[in-house]
């Protein structure tokens, strides 16, 4: 039997009009994700160690006892602006860039760059999609290539106003990320 291309066009619709209909909803897709910018690498991933040593009691001032500081930072990505982010317990009742010690009234005043003039602000800082990428870096940081940098900070001693000190040792410690925005 000769069937032509007419002909089965029609056994075909016949067959699908005699089909259960099946109906589908339809659903919404909802892809969500974040890309991150790697943060870079501070000081090989090595502790930075700072000791002021022994200090008097008396006539103590920031000016006195400071610690310049300059690691290596390594950074994969190193397009748009460099952000600081230091976390750490702050000293009560100082400035923002002051993290607290052990001891009672003392802490540490951190600072971009050589000297005093541009604070070291401590906390989350920026907040970019959701991540905190902490402080612009304004001053310290000197990029030696396309991957590699060195950033200076430093470390002054603060007393809390007028409050007493007592002898003995003290510690403080923070965490340090650079990453670009």
């Amino acid at each position: 039997m000769k069937v032509n291309k007419w002909s089965a066009l029609l056994l075909a619709l016949i067959a699908v009009g005699n089909a259960p209909y099946v109906r589908a909803d339809s659903v919404k897709i909802v892809i969500t994700g974040m890309v991150l910018l790697p943060t870079c690498v501070v000081n090989n991933g090595q502790t930075i160690q700072i000791d002021f040593g022994d200090i008097p009691l008396t006539n103590l001032t920031a000016s006195q006892y400071q610690k310049v500081i300059t690691v290596p930072v390594s950074c994969q990505n190193r397009a748009g602006y460099p952000f600081l982010k230091v976390i750490g317990s702050a000293l009560s009742g100082a400035d923002s860039n002051v993290l607290a010690t052990s001891m009672t009234n003392l802490g540490i005043a951190l600072y971009q760059g050589q000297g005093v003039s541009t604070k070291l602000t401590l906390g989350n800082g920026l907040s970019f999609n959701g991540s905190y990428t902490g402080y612009l870096v304004t001053n310290g940081l000197v990029n030696t290539n396309d991957t590699s940098a060195l950033f200076t900070f430093t470390a002054a001693l603060y007393k809390l106003g007028t409050a007493s000190l007592s002898g003995g040792a003290f510690s403080a410690s923070a965490s340090m990320a650079i990453t670009y925005l």
